[in-house]
């Protein structure tokens, strides 16, 4: 861990996806346009939380997906319909709620985070599962993010406290970072050091990782410090 800023407020990952020429929230799509009118409504199952949305921006700029209960549902924004409630493929192999997704739109990948602990990994061409990491946390797994320019890696978060740099080709961990230890998650039961959310810029080795004390760490996975 590089830097800490403490007292910064942190939550929960939040269901937004950037796209060219929309703005993906939840179970709907905006225009974004400064007047915000609604273009296109996408609708998933009822009884559903939508936990995660992303959207690419240049080959994949016409998919979204959509990260609802146990499975990742694909809409193509190109369906003429205002309001399209059935996506173009949905894939479904988690054993618990999928809690976030990422997209690696170069090489045509979806990560899926869930409750259970693992992480999944999508190919969008094939449509198909490509790996799968179980028991990646020893608690919810409640966010991932690809590496850009390190084609099969990605980094998990949980609210196990730990942050874990995964070669996905090899299903290998290659480094973890243990910011919550196990004796200060049993003493600080109130707002624990979990991890909530992540995000990280371009090719650097450097993970902005939000925690459920209020405090930010920067973390270096590729040294696992």
């Amino acid at each position: 861990m590089l830097y800490m800023a403490e007292r910064c407020r942190v939550g929960s990952p939040q269901c937004f996806s950037r796209h060219p020429t929309l703005f993906a929230a939840g179970p709907r799509t905006f225009d974004s346009l400064p007047s915000y009118n609604v273009w296109k409504s996408l609708r998933v199952r009822r009884a559903q939380e939508v936990m995660s949305v992303v959207s690419g921006e240049t080959e994949w700029k016409d998919v979204v997906a959509v990260a609802r209960g146990h499975s990742v549902a694909f809409f193509d924004v190109r369906e003429p319909a205002v309001v399209s409630s059935k996506a173009a493929f949905s894939l479904s192999a988690h054993q618990d709620e999928v809690s976030e997704i990422a997209m690696d739109e170069q090489n045509g990948l979806v990560a899926a985070a869930d409750d259970a602990g693992s992480v999944l990994v999508y190919d969008i061409r094939a449509k198909k599962i490509l790996r799968r990491m179980e028991n990646c946390h020893s608690n919810i797994c409640s966010c991932v993010k690809f590496r850009p320019g390190h084609r099969w890696q990605l980094v998990s978060g949980g609210l196990d406290g730990k942050v874990v740099h995964w070669s996905f080709n090899k299903i290998k961990a290659l480094h973890t970072v243990v910011l919550t230890p196990p004796q200060q998650q049993a003493q600080q039961l109130v707002n624990p050091r979990f991890v909530y959310a992540m995000a990280n810029s371009g090719m650097a080795d450097d993970v902005v990782v939000g925690l459920g004390d209020g405090s930010v760490a920067l973390v270096d996975v590729q040294r696992g410090a």
